[in-house]
């Protein structure tokens, strides 16, 4: 009997197969390669907040922002306006305080880590009034404008908002979770008009709104009314503007272009039929679980062949810009630009110049004996007074969205870029002209 079971207990052992399994593999990612490679496709990134317009109506409406990806792709998204109304309750009228930005534009971006992810800093120019003010009044017969003619517009100095990127997976790339809103901030230096703030203290006793939340500049005395119109100011940008960006940002394509990005940027790749687990904050270093897929049984197990290790882009460009950023005087003139470039190691690197044309300069070259920043050779552009109608504006045709009606507007750009060992990395520094209109003399005919 025993002779049988073990017939039995041999036979199972040559007819048994065993089940292929999937195994893990991990990969370690500095942070530091990480920063970097979301401040590559954030300097690379255009990004306007915009919804003024001319009027329609009894508004100033005109969605214009939109969010570019060093892809090419455009997202454009809705920012609404911000308006309070004044209720005279004697005379029973209203007036309508209708506010809109105006060409926030993004200047640079400072990316830093944080705990699992990065935190970028968005900083936007302070040029202008950002925040434009318009007036309305309901009469008997529909709207019109407020006979009081003081400026209502609002300047942000400093404006930065602040934003914090979480790593995880997304679609087998190396990406970061939907951003919330505790990972936002905003902050701005809020100018007001030394006329808007006494317009303000003389209204104090007239119940405002904002939108369809009443609330009274008076209240609070001890706050002041021009303090709070700051605060309004503040919370217009942030839970409008601000959360429209974010939900730009959260898009499942914007996510899916950003994870190719920074994966491709930090180097990784996965093999054929693998896949990309979890991604786990080590310090200084991302984990990456990987699931290899299953080795049948009786396969050799593949030779070792060590990989080439990837290094991050250790040049990159310190700052570039015009100078002056608005030129306005006599021409024909002369706009200058500044910038520097900065190397984590020792090197030599090839940089030139090119403008809004696609016309380039001749090829500069860079030695760093140690790492450092060193200065680039200071470069100009000559501006004239174009013919009369013709339109100098870069990129932009009569008609068109962005298209000055002011036949001595010019409008332009210069991009830097700079080729290493490691890699090409530019960044772009806009420009405007505004030339003198040329004086119209009067000659009057004598008679003797």
């Amino acid at each position: 009997m025993w002779k049988l079971c073990m017939s039995f207990f041999v036979a199972a052992l040559f007819l048994y197969e065993p089940q292929a399994t999937a195994g893990t593999r991990v990969v370690n990612i500095p942070k530091s390669d990480v920063v970097a490679a979301y401040n590559d496709i954030f300097q690379t990134m255009d990004l306007v907040i915009d919804n003024y317009g001319g009027k329609k109506k009894s508004q100033w409406y005109r969605q214009q922002s939109y969010l570019r990806l060093p892809t090419g792709e455009k997202v454009t998204f809705d920012v609404p306006r911000f308006y309070l109304v004044l209720k005279v309750p004697v005379i029973k009228t209203k007036r309508f305080w209708h506010y809109y930005i105006n060409e926030l534009e993004l200047d640079r971006v400072r990316i830093s880590a944080a705990d699992n992810g990065v935190q970028a800093r968005l900083e936007f120019e302070s040029e202008g009034n950002e925040i434009k003010g318009k007036c309305t009044r309901r009469k008997l017969n529909g709207k019109d404008n407020c006979e009081y003619r003081g400026k209502r517009d609002i300047q942000l100095d400093n404006a930065r908002l602040h934003m914090q990127f979480r790593s995880a997976v997304v679609g087998n790339y190396l990406g970061y979770t939907p951003v919330r809103s505790a990972d936002m901030d905003f902050s701005a230096d809020v100018k007001i008009p030394a006329k808007l703030c006494k317009r303000l203290r003389t209204l104090s006793w007239i119940s405002f709104a904002m939108g369809a939340v009443p609330v009274t500049l008076g209240a609070d005395l001890s706050q002041g009314p021009c303090q709070k119109m700051r605060s309004m100011a503040i919370d217009y940008v942030k839970q409008r503007a601000a959360e429209r960006l974010r939900h730009s940002f959260n898009q499942p394509q914007v996510r899916q272009s950003m994870a190719k990005l920074i994966s491709h940027k930090v180097g990784f790749k996965l093999k054929p039929g693998e896949k990309l687990l979890k991604v786990r904050d080590r310090g200084q270093r991302f984990e990456l679980t990987i699931q290899t897929p299953p080795r049948q049984p009786g396969a050799k197990k593949p030779a070792f062949k060590p990989t080439k290790a990837v290094i991050a882009n250790p040049v990159r460009i310190a700052h570039f810009e015009a100078q002056p950023k608005v030129l306005i005087g006599k021409c024909p003139g002369v706009v200058k630009f500044s910038g520097a470039i900065q190397s984590a190691v020792k090197g030599t690197v090839n940089y030139y110049f090119e403008n809004h044309k696609g016309v380039r300069s001749g090829v500069y070259q860079m030695k760093f004996d140690h790492p450092g920043t060193n200065k680039v050779v200071d470069w100009q552009v000559p501006v004239d007074r174009p013919k009369r109608g013709i339109s100098l504006a870069a990129g932009v045709s009569k008609g068109q969205p962005g298209h000055k009606a002011d036949q001595y507007e010019m409008t332009g750009f210069v991009k830097l870029v700079v080729k290493s060992p490691w890699g090409t990395v530019s960044r772009t520094a806009d420009y405007k002209v505004d030339c003198d209109k040329p004086k119209v003399i009067k000659v009057r005919r004598l008679s003797y």
